[in-house]
């Protein structure tokens, strides 16, 4: 005979799963930011405990970009100091009358403006383009992430909203942020020839990205006999830019070009605090380097070429960033843009480390200590950036899911 009981217990139990979901799902629906920040650092704090799966973590991936892509995408273009988005339609205007070709000519960054061009071309001038430009980028970083280790997913992301460097690089540098997915490749490949091809297509997309990359790619290569060479090419570089930077547009022989436009600008940039950059590059150096000495470096994993061995090159990749900072002191709008690198790079490191450590203990305040983190990033994050949401960001945080898209479309 059938147990009738049983059958109504497991129908009970699948019941409640139901119900559970379309709650979530509705709220979701009602309020999907605040919903995305609740769920992630529910994750982020059951994770020193448990492990999430490759499929939810991957969901998370299509989800963050879904509620955030309006956020960034409806900026305000307005002509302020550090907002290039004013400029970026410009580039798009430009690339419409003359053609992408004729822009090149002085603009060597293919990937970024071949993207560029693609959205313009699909939507035209409007945050539309902004939008696939974030949704498609975002998503190849948060993939690049979640192919390291998807374990990490919503440490990254949850650190990433708590941090300025998302919104200054999506919603500002957007070419800087083309090239995070590359160099995220690049920082987990064991393979030389793939590690150039991520070098590479990062230069392409964001040529400041090389100062990044060079360093890491020649240790890989070469091992801790460039150490040494590297340190001396960075003085050397701290010297020159100091004093000869201007010499840049003589000795490219560009009459005007890419390189003197560039050495004009970054000779007039003023309005950055390297000392500021400076601390909190010391800061973070710190503690990635805390993490890995004292509490990664006493414990065993239990795979240790996988495990070990990409935590440590992530931490190798966020020390060697350090070079071209201090080598680019003296030019604060390229230290700026060196530091987001450094940040965004040293946040992949933890978010692959922490879910390694071992230690239930140690896991769980390094989780927690990360969602108190994030709470107060975030909060003060949205208050700062005015333009976001097209100024209107308390409207975003409380909106629902179509009334944030109606707002791009």
């Amino acid at each position: 005979m059938l147990d009738y009981r049983l059958i109504d217990c497991a129908w009970s139990r699948q019941s409640i799963r139901w119900c559970f979901l379309i709650s979530i799902l509705s709220v979701f629906l009602t309020f999907p930011f605040l919903t995305l920040c609740l769920i992630l650092s529910i994750l982020v704090l059951l994770s020193a405990k448990y492990e999430s799966g490759r499929v939810a973590n991957l969901s998370f991936c299509l989800l963050s970009a879904v509620v955030l892509a309006p956020l960034i995408a409806t900026k305000l273009p307005l002509d302020r100091l550090g907002n290039d988005k004013a400029q970026y339609l410009s580039f798009m205007n430009i690339m419409g009358a003359s053609g992408v070709r004729e822009f090149l000519k002085v603009q060597p960054e293919l990937l970024s403006f071949s993207a560029i061009f693609l959205a313009w071309k699909i939507a035209g001038p409007t945050d539309v383009a902004f939008f696939l430009l974030f949704v498609v980028f975002f998503l190849l970083a948060l993939l690049a992430v979640w192919r390291a280790d998807y374990r990490a997913v919503p440490l990254f992301l949850i650190i990433t909203l708590a941090s300025s460097a998302f919104y200054s690089s999506y919603g500002n540098v957007i070419r800087q942020a083309m090239a995070f997915p590359f160099i995220f490749l690049l920082a987990q490949e064991k393979k030389r020839k793939y590690m150039l091809m991520f070098a590479f297509l990062a230069t392409i997309a964001h040529i400041p990205s090389l100062m990044v990359t060079m360093p890491y790619v020649l240790y890989r290569f070469f091992g801790r006999l460039v150490i040494w060479p590297i340190g001396v090419l960075s003085g050397i570089i701290f010297i020159f830019s100091k004093f000869f930077v201007q010499g840049l547009s003589v000795l490219g022989g560009d009459g005007g070009g890419y390189l003197s436009k560039k050495a004009e600008i970054y000779t007039n940039w003023n309005s950055f605090s390297v000392i500021g950059v400076v601390i909190m590059t010391l800061a973070i150096a710190l503690v990635n380097n805390i993490v890995w000495k004292r509490v990664l470096g006493s414990h065993k994993f239990d795979d240790e070429s996988i495990g070990r061995g990409l935590v440590y090159q992530l931490l190798c990749f966020s020390n060697f960033c350090l070079f071209p900072i201090f080598a680019t002191l003296s030019l604060s709008k390229v230290v700026e843009r060196v530091y987001i690198y450094f940040f965004v790079i040293s946040i992949f490191y933890l978010s692959v480390a922490i879910p390694k450590i071992r230690s239930d203990m140690w896991k769980f305040v390094a989780c927690l200590a990360i969602v108190a983190y994030s709470a107060f990033g975030i909060s003060k994050n949205l208050l700062a950036q005015d333009l976001l949401y097209g100024g209107q960001t308390d409207k975003y945080v409380t909106g629902n899911l179509i009334e944030i898209y109606e707002f791009v479309f």
